[in-house]
């Protein structure tokens, strides 16, 4: 009789190794030999059932599939980095942006499997790194009816959608995302859906708009691997809060977390989450002033990403560090300068657009109604001093709260604010 090793037992049934070797030591597999630390498992074994489905409806719920998928996937990744995920240029009919992707032409994109939705999830991450955020697009489209798999990808593709100027996209997306979260699939999908959306209320500058646990940093309904990604938002929230101090804080106890725990990623898994986490910490030191912690950050970042491609993280912050990031690329990485800042100039536009249509769809999310009245008044050319006496408040406090609304939406005068008061 013809047999299989663990590898190849993992391969054929479109599972990790671990997975198999559960099944083995828990007896599941017919006909499985064992010689010593070596198992022989027969070649026309069949894949067990997971446990964990339910045996009337013979279906897994959203929340046991989401946790396996997670699960699944970082083990994928902690076997393999980046740079052994290299492939073949997977973009050559116009999906990426059109700008220079540096000195390397071969992208890290991990090998998919037809067979596999998960490794959507996996080139969506991939591909969102190198600027390639129609392709992001293409994995969400891909995804069909897998929920799971969808999840895990639109936590990325909300993000590429703004980075594409793509408000279609983004509506689908959300539109989707909330009927998950409204439909009570157990607190951790609620708690994914809601991560995934708030990377678009957080690139949309409306942080108000977030989930309560993303503003309390209460991460307890996710899923153990999917926290580290999580604190990005938190991260965000806490930079728009102001709370530079915290902000900092809470990404360098994860930076220092990562990789050291049995919870905690590894491998290709924890590089990407290491760069989103250290290039936050840059973020936050500039903002604190310490411009040397943050050089030292965002050099060390480069490190890591530009030699697998990935250069959305520094086009997207690129605003945030002031000249910083300029200086970098010219001191250190002077061959990616013109492949991240033509990305941060196309991003930048398509955000402007992507902003103006959805501040005017979510205006009375993201003001207050008091501020809203008082917006309305403004645009009304109301002066100052009679709206002041309308709401019982000072003039000095009323031009606080004006400032607020400006800086909500983004604008600078009244003639401004006009376009999206209705």
């Amino acid at each position: 009789m013809d047999h299989m090793t663990v590898s190849e037992t993992a391969a054929r049934w479109g599972v990790s190794e671990r997975w198999v070797h559960k099944y083995l030591k828990d007896g599941r597999v017919k006909g499985a030999l064992r010689f010593g630390a070596v198992w022989m498992i027969p070649s026309g074994a069949k894949k067990p059932r997971d446990p964990r489905y339910n045996k009337a409806t013979s279906q897994m719920s959203l929340q046991d599939e989401l946790d396996h998928a997670i699960t699944e996937v970082h083990e994928h990744h902690s076997t393999r980095t980046p740079q052994s995920l290299l492939i073949p240029d997977i973009s050559h009919d116009s999906q990426a942006p059109n700008v220079s992707h540096g000195p390397n032409t071969t992208r890290a994109f991990p090998a998919a499997e037809n067979s596999d939705k998960l490794n959507l999830s996996r080139e969506a991450a991939y591909a969102y790194l190198r600027g390639d955020f129609k392709h992001v697009k293409h994995c969400y489209e891909q995804a069909g009816s897998s929920d799971a798999v969808k999840l895990l990808v639109s936590a990325i593709s909300i993000p590429a959608s703004i980075g594409m100027g793509d408000y279609a996209f983004f509506q689908d997306a959300e539109r989707w995302l909330k009927e998950i979260v409204s439909a009570g699939h157990g607190a951790g999908v609620t708690a994914y859906a809601q991560y995934a959306l708030a990377g678009g209320y957080m690139g949309a500058h409306a942080p108000d708009m977030v989930a309560g646990w993303v503003k309390e940093g209460d991460f307890s309904a996710l899923h153990p691997l999917a926290r580290y990604e999580a604190i990005n938002r938190r991260a965000d929230y806490l930079y728009y809060m102001k709370k530079y101090g915290s902000m900092l804080e809470t990404v360098q106890t994860a930076v220092s977390l990562l990789g050291f725990s049995k919870n905690s990623p590894s491998g290709a898994e924890a590089t990407i989450m290491g760069i989103n986490l250290r290039i936050r910490c840059a973020v936050a030191c500039h903002a604190l002033g310490r411009v040397d912690d943050a050089k030292r950050w965002l050099i060390g970042t480069m490190e890591t990403a530009l030699p697998s491609g990935f250069i959305t993280p520094f086009a997207e912050n690129a605003t945030l560090l002031g000249d910083l990031t300029e200086q970098c690329l010219k001191q250190a990485y002077p061959e990616w300068y013109d492949a991240v800042f033509g990305l941060a100039g196309q991003t930048l536009a398509n955000w402007i657009a992507f902003h103006n249509r959805f501040t005017k769809d979510n205006i009375t999310l993201i003001l207050t109604l008091r501020e809203m009245g008082i917006a309305r008044l403004a645009v009304q050319r109301v002066p100052y001093k009679t709206i002041a006496e309308q709401y019982h408040i000072s003039l000095g406090r009323l031009k606080s709260i004006m400032s607020e609304i400006y800086g909500k939406l983004y604008v600078h005068n009244r003639a401004e604010l006009s376009k999206y008061i209705p």
